[in-house]
């Protein structure tokens, strides 16, 4: 399994998120994918984000 991170500051555009292969603690957010030996595809990663922020949008803002 490999590990890849996108890291993003807040206040930035696309452009700035990074793609590693490790953690950058210091930013906003970021998201970690996993890539199996099965293959996880870009459109089955994008859905994962889309149910994401979804369910961010539906629960209470900052999180308890």
């Amino acid at each position: 399994m490999a590990n890849r991170y996108y890291s993003i500051y807040l206040g930035q555009d696309k452009t700035a998120a990074v793609e590693a292969a490790s953690t950058v603690s210091a930013a906003d957010v970021e998201v970690r994918i996993t890539y199996t030996a099965t293959g996880l595809t870009q459109g089955e990663v994008l859905k994962c984000l889309e149910q994401l922020e979804a369910r961010i949008k539906e629960d209470t803002w900052p999180p308890a």
